[in-house]
């Protein structure tokens, strides 16, 4: 289904740019046109899923680049971001959020992919000791990616505007502990960790949330995730 929403609004999208130099549609910015479709996705997604952080966030946003537009109001931006979450804050508190049973399994997904070595790109990057580190990325879709690997250490996974699921139950840590980094902004990421493995979570949050399941076993080995979650969500969840 969210692939679909995707495809529609990339449909509206190319129409709506075409109409905008023929000037059959009103003098609206492009950037604006685009911004509109994206969110206006991302609330229907929402509200379908009854994802409250996604309903207030489109809307925060939605209302931040028209009023910046327009001028509806003559209001900081950090006042309107406080407000709503604020706002957020004591719905969340008032009312128990919904929170859909998930099953996990291992099937075929068709965005399914193995990763090991030759999966990744080769960067650079001060963040691990300058050394080389291996990123995956995710845009504009959904993913399920299953890690199989002798090492995670200087793994790197990113999300945007999509959704990715990373499976390591296959994958093991050399040593003692691990580190790998995480970019999710304006998206879902589900990293499904062994429950041998103790998580450090060390991960910034700006606007998004971070949820991590308990675990109670006997720790092996140590995974430290840091990284940046900005107007999206990661899961912590033990397999």
């Amino acid at each position: 289904m969210k692939k679909q929403l995707w495809g529609l609004g990339f449909l509206f999208l190319s129409v709506l740019v075409i109409l905008h130099y023929f000037k059959v549609v009103p003098n609206i910015p492009l950037m604006l046109i685009i911004v509109t479709v994206f969110l206006l996705n991302w609330l229907i997604k929402s509200i379908m899923g009854r994802n409250l952080f996604g309903v207030f966030t489109s809307c925060v946003a939605g209302f931040l680049f028209y009023n910046h537009e327009f001028k509806f109001v003559d209001i900081p931006y950090w006042t309107v971001i406080l407000s709503a979450v604020l706002a957020y804050v004591g719905i969340t508190m008032i009312f128990e959020q919904y929170k859909p049973k998930k099953v996990y399994y291992h099937a075929k997904f068709q965005n399914e992919s193995i990763i090991d070595g030759d999966d990744f790109e080769e960067v650079r990057d001060g963040m691990y000791d300058e050394k080389a580190h291996s990123v995956s990325r995710t845009s504009f879709s959904s993913s399920t990616k299953y890690v199989h690997t002798n090492n995670v250490d200087g793994m790197s996974f990113s999300c945007s505007f999509g959704e990715s699921k990373v499976f390591f139950d296959d994958a093991k840590i050399r040593d003692s502990q691990a580190q790998i980094h995480v970019t999710v902004s304006f998206g879902e990421m589900t990293l499904f960790i062994p429950k041998n493995w103790q998580v450090i979570n060390n991960v910034t949050v700006f606007l998004g949330e971070v949820t991590q399941a308990q675990n109670i076993l006997a720790y092996e080995k140590t995974l430290m995730i840091d990284g940046n979650v900005q107007f999206g969500e990661l899961n912590i969840v033990y397999i």
